[in-house]
C-alpha cells in the first residue's frame, strides 16, 4: 500500500509539471493597443501586422469597429526573436521589440500603442490606406484612381483599409472680353474603402470611412464573378453638365452628388450594389423638404433614373435610408418640398442608437485564458487516481487477516 501511494504521488507530479510545462511554451506574446495615423487616432479597419525575423506572421489584427483604432495581437514565437510591426504595409514608429510570452506594456498601462506616417505619392505602398493621397495604383501611392478599370493593384490581402481624403480644386476662368479674372473654389471629398475579396453570388458589405460629406455608410455589393482587391470610390461632385436637370428649385432640393466607382470589378459582373445613406435632420428644416420623399437617383446615358428608397431608421441628427442600384454611376440624393397645407412627417428617432460607420467591422471573440482546458484535464486525473487508490484500498481491506 505505502509502494502504490507513493508511485501513486509521483505519477500526478509528473503530470503537473508535464502539463504546466506544456501550457508555458503555448502561451503566445501579446500587444494591444491603439493606433495612430499621422499622430491621430487612426480609423477603424486598417490591417495591424506584426514580424519576427522579416517574415510576415499570418496572424494579421485589425483596428477594432467597437473602439476606434484599437488592435490585439498575439504573436508566436521564442526567447530572442525581435518583433516589428506595421499598419496599412507601412513600418510603426516605434522601435521592434524582444518576444516573450504574455502581454506587452508601454509604461505602466497594459497597452502598447503604435504609429505610422502615410506615404506621400509616388511612393511603394500595399494598402490604399497606407497612402496620404487615399488610392494605391499598382504598388504606388496616388491621389486618384487610375482612367480605366484594372489599373490598381492594391496587395497583400487582409482587412484592407480606408481612407478619407478633402481636396481642393480651384478653376479659374478668364472673361475674354474684360480683364476681370473670376476665381471659384469647391471642395471635394473621397473615401475609398479596399477589401481582399468579393466572392462570386454572395452579398458582401463594404463599410465606408465616416464621412460627413459623402453621406454614403456602406455598399452592399452582389457579383456573379469573384473579385480581389476591390477598391470602391465615393466623392462628392457637383452636377453633371451633360445631365438633364434632376430637380428644379420650386420643387425640390439635391442634398449631395455622387460619384461611386470600383476598381477590380468588372461592370457587366455586378449584380446589385445596395446603398446605406444617410441625411442631416438640419438640411430638412433648412430647404422645407420632406423626410419621407428623398431617393437616391442614378444617372443613366445622360437622364436620371429614380430608385426605390426606403427610411431605415433615424436618430437625433440623422436620418438613415437604402437604395439598391443595378450598378455604379454618378448619383444625387434628392427631397421634394412640403406640400402647402399637407402635415409634415417627422422620422422618429430610434430606441436604439444607430451604429456609427467604420472601415471595418471587426468583432472581437473572448479570449481564451491559457490553460484552461489542461486545468481541466488535471482535475479529472486527480479525479480518476483518487477513485483508483479508493478502490485498491477497499479490496485490501476486504482480504486482510482479522487481528488476534
Amino acid at each position: 500500500m505505502s509502494v502504490q501511494r507513493n508511485f501513486g504521488i509521483f505519477l500526478i507530479s509528473l503530470v503537473f509539471v508535464s502539463l504546466f510545462s506544456f501550457a508555458g511554451l503555448a502561451v503566445p506574446g501579446t500587444w494591444k493597443g491603439y493606433a495612430y495615423a499621422n499622430t491621430t487616432l487612426a480609423e477603424n479597419g486598417l490591417p495591424v501586422s506584426a514580424y519576427i525575423l522579416g517574415s510576415l506572421k499570418s496572424n494579421t489584427s485589425t483596428t477594432d469597429a467597437q473602439s476606434r483604432g484599437f488592435f490585439i495581437l498575439e504573436v508566436e514565437g521564442a526567447s530572442g526573436d525581435k518583433v516589428g510591426f506595421q499598419i496599412c504595409g507601412v513600418n510603426v514608429n516605434q522601435e521592434n521589440q524582444s518576444w516573450s510570452s504574455g502581454p506587452h506594456y508601454n509604461g505602466t498601462e497594459p497597452r502598447f500603442n503604435l504609429s505610422f506616417s502615410r506615404q506621400a505619392d509616388s511612393t511603394a505602398c500595399t494598402y490604399a490606406c497606407g497612402c496620404t493621397g487615399g488610392f494605391c495604383n499598382s504598388g504606388s501611392c496616388a491621389s486618384s484612381a487610375p482612367s480605366t478599370g484594372g489599373g490598381s493593384t492594391d496587395k497583400g490581402g487582409g482587412g484592407g483599409g480606408g481612407t478619407t481624403t478633402t481636396t481642393t480644386t480651384t478653376t479659374t476662368t478668364a472673361a475674354t472680353t474684360t480683364t476681370t479674372t473670376t476665381t471659384t473654389t469647391t471642395t471635394t471629398t473621397i473615401v475609398t474603402q479596399t477589401v481582399s475579396k468579393i466572392p462570386a453570388n454572395t452579398n458582401t458589405e463594404i463599410k465606408l470611412p465616416a464621412s460627413e460629406s459623402t453621406a454614403v455608410e456602406s455598399i452592399t455589393v452582389r457579383t456573379t464573378a469573384a473579385s480581389s482587391n476591390v477598391q470602391v470610390t465615393v466623392q462628392t461632385t457637383s452636377a453633371p453638365s451633360s445631365a438633364s436637370t434632376i430637380i428644379s428649385s420650386s420643387v425640390g432640393a439635391v442634398y449631395r452628388y455622387l460619384d461611386i466607382k470600383t476598381v477590380n470589378v468588372e461592370s457587366s459582373s455586378v449584380a446589385s450594389a445596395k446603398f446605406k445613406f444617410k441625411v442631416e435632420r438640419s438640411w430638412f428644416t433648412a430647404n422645407e423638404i420632406d423626410q419621407t420623399t428623398v431617393n437616391l437617383n442614378r444617372l443613366v446615358s445622360g437622364s436620371w433614373v429614380k430608385l426605390l428608397t426606403d427610411i431605415v431608421g433615424g436618430d437625433n441628427n440623422y436620418v438613415f435610408y437604402e437604395s439598391e442600384s443595378p450598378g455604379f454611376s454618378i448619383f444625387a440624393i434628392t427631397g421634394e418640398k412640403v406640400k402647402v397645407g399637407a402635415t409634415t412627417t417627422t422620422v422618429p428617432i430610434s430606441t436604439t442608437t444607430q451604429p456609427t460607420t467604420t472601415a471595418a467591422t471587426t468583432t472581437t471573440a473572448p479570449v481564451a485564458q491559457p490553460g484552461t482546458g489542461i486545468i481541466v484535464v488535471i482535475i479529472v486525473i486527480i479525479v480518476l487516481m483518487a477513485g483508483y487508490f479508493y478502490m485498491k484500498s477497499k479490496q485490501n481491506s476486504r482480504f486482510a487477516f482479522p487481528k488476534l
